[in-house]
């Protein structure tokens, strides 16, 4: 059972990753297996399944249902260039 935690949590630590770093979820399709490669070592790694699908329902049904909070903000510099920041924090149980 502990090591379906594990692989579970590393399923929600990639696809917040996917998230925040606005990668597109075609990419999950390619992120994984690469990982796998070069950590061949890793048990946990063997066992993630995710996929395009489940990345978006892992952020919508998973992650979503914490707390969370979003700041943003936007400013122009002195050469009228125009920047917004958008910044996404959520409580990470370490009970869960």
């Amino acid at each position: 059972m502990e090591k379906e935690k594990r692989i579970k949590n590393a399923e929600i630590i990639l696809s917040s990753f996917i998230a925040d770093h606005n990668i597109a979820y075609c990419n999950v399709e390619h992120l994984v297996p690469m990982l796998r490669n070069a950590f061949s070592d890793s048990q946990i790694l063997k066992d993630v399944q995710l996929h395009k699908k489940e990345c978006p329902y892992i952020l919508k049904n998973v992650i979503a249902e914490k707390s969370f909070s979003i700041l943003i903000d936007e400013s122009t510099d002195i050469s009228t260039r125009k920047n917004l920041c958008i910044l996404v924090q959520y409580i990470h149980s370490q009970n869960q």
